[in-house]
């Protein structure tokens, strides 16, 4: 089967938290539109792969927070991510570098490589699971039904 060039898919979590979904192969003012935005009750974050080396926070009723790669005030995880220092470009090719190395760890870890990584990386179930979200989407909207991702 065939996948459209731009799909909207609405997504129900654990919890009753609801989300979309929305992707697209060509959109035009988009050039490498990677962006990921989480919307609460209380605040919206958002990183966008145009301007990588910042996340954004707005919040609810207070200022806007902009967290910077590099600097003092991330977490552990952020800080173990980043390889080079605030003021210095980081982006898809470190992104990567950090990806294998993480992936070299865990072979090097056996069994327990998910106790070697203190942020978890993706696993081929996880791969898995995306292909099964294209298949539900396809057979969502051929059907024009909602249809359950199945279970773990």
């Amino acid at each position: 089967f065939g996948l459209d060039d731009t799909d909207l898919i609405q997504l129900e979590f654990e919890g009753n938290a609801n989300g979309l979904l929305w992707s697209s192969f060509a959109a035009p003012g988009h050039r490498n539109g990677l962006r990921f935005k989480i919307v609460g009750s209380k605040a919206t974050m958002e990183w966008r792969q145009e301007a990588p080396e910042t996340l954004s926070v707005f919040r609810l009723g207070q200022g806007d927070l902009t967290y910077r790669r590099g600097n003092s005030d991330l977490s552990a995880d952020a800080k173990q991510a980043t390889s080079l220092p605030a003021g210095s470009p980081e982006g898809y090719l470190e992104a990567l570098a950090v990806l294998y190395s993480d992936y070299a760890t865990a072979l090097e870890a056996g069994r327990n490589w998910r106790e070697a990584l203190q942020v978890p990386v993706s696993d081929v179930y996880e791969g898995l699971r995306g292909v099964l979200l294209s298949e539900v989407s396809v057979t969502s909207s051929a059907s024009k039904s909602w249809v359950a991702f199945p279970a773990s």
